[in-house]
């Protein structure tokens, strides 16, 4: 599948949300980097460790709102 066009996601959240449910920054992650629990659920809590990671890293630079 080809990646979601950044730019449309920040148009479609700038339309649909209001300011403070807005992400601060958007983070692009392949479906195998989720972090599932047991029930395959994503976990939240790891995928915010996965980003401040990533991001004290310098890893891939995720785009500011």
């Amino acid at each position: 599948a080809e990646p979601f066009p950044e730019a449309e996601l920040r148009d479609w959240a700038h339309k649909q949300l209001s300011a403070y449910k807005r992400p601060e920054v958007y983070l692009r992650l392949e479906r195998d980097e989720v972090p599932l629990g047991p029930t395959s659920k994503p976990q939240r809590g790891d995928l915010s460790e996965l980003a401040r990671r990533r991001l004290t890293a310098g890893g891939s630079r995720p785009s500011p709102r």
